[in-house]
């Protein structure tokens, strides 16, 4: 049984209700899970015996024991899974509504499965719609400038794996190199002269390019040009850093400066 039964103060993982979270706090969750000891009921793979079992008509002591430590766990996962449901704002009492509305005459004080799948139903959808509207996330993704590439690689990795959890088919192999790919083709100008030779190698049967190296390349980069010894990414040094970088050479026809094309012009009435 949990640890938290009798302690003055229950630990909770707050979730905020908005899917934006769900992915972090759902293995969060899961992880804690197993180590109380109710993630296989979560999961469906521990089955609760419902109130109305009477399990005093059971002959065996250890099955006895198990059904009863089954239906307190039970009660514990219920337990946690409603008091980490924020209910301060309208999408956290929406979600607040689903695990609540989990309670069935045959557990009364709440199924954890039950409450379990439909979170689940909710935040990872395995339809048609779900896979193409994380398939356009992921082909709209596109590097901000002054954003770390890092932050970038990372969201963009966590789309491709939520795609393949949602029903998507991209082997590992495709996937890599369609992330390669999608990656060195969607940063700024000012990452040409890194990008350039890396590219080449994506797929290449000798000394393929990896996601770690490519993120390491790129962090080099960003460090120089966030404050290196070439100076940071900062409104004034922006054309320097566009010629230094092999980007566009030219002047904006919107604000004037040079570095960067009028459809990449930040000021008004560019774009």
């Amino acid at each position: 049984m949990s640890d938290d039964r009798g302690t003055t103060s229950i630990k909770v993982i707050p979730f905020s209700g908005k899917a934006v979270d769900w992915p972090v706090w759902s293995e969060k969750f899961l992880a804690r899970a197993r180590r109380k000891g109710y993630k296989k009921i979560l999961l469906g793979k521990e089955v609760v015996p419902d109130d109305a079992s009477d399990l005093n008509t059971i002959i065996d002591a250890d099955e006895k024991k198990k059904k009863e430590e089954l239906h307190d766990l039970n009660e514990d996962a219920y337990e946690d899974l409603i008091l980490s449901i924020s209910g301060e704002t309208e999408v956290g009492r929406v979600v607040f509504q689903l695990v609540r509305g989990s309670k069935t005459k045959a557990l009364a004080d709440g199924d954890s499965k039950g409450a379990w799948t439909r979170l689940t139903g909710k935040f990872e959808a395995h339809t048609a719609p779900s896979r193409l509207l994380l398939k356009g996330k992921i082909n709209s993704l596109r590097l901000k400038y002054k954003q770390d590439p890092k932050i970038f690689i990372s969201v963009l990795e966590d789309l491709v794996l939520q795609y393949n959890q949602a029903g998507g088919n991209w082997s590992d192999e495709d996937t890599l190199e369609q992330l390669l790919e999608h990656i060195c083709g969607n940063f700024p100008s000012i990452y040409e002269v890194a990008i350039y030779p890396l590219e080449k190698r994506i797929g290449a049967s000798t000394d393929p390019l990896t996601v770690k190296e490519l993120r390491e390349e790129l962090k080099l980069k960003y460090q120089k040009l966030n404050g290196g010894r070439y100076g940071g990414l900062s409104d004034d040094n922006e054309g320097e850093i566009g010629l230094f970088a092999g980007g566009f050479k030219g002047k904006c026809h919107n604000c004037g400066k040079t570095g960067h094309k009028s459809k990449e012009c930040r000021a008004p009435g560019g774009g």
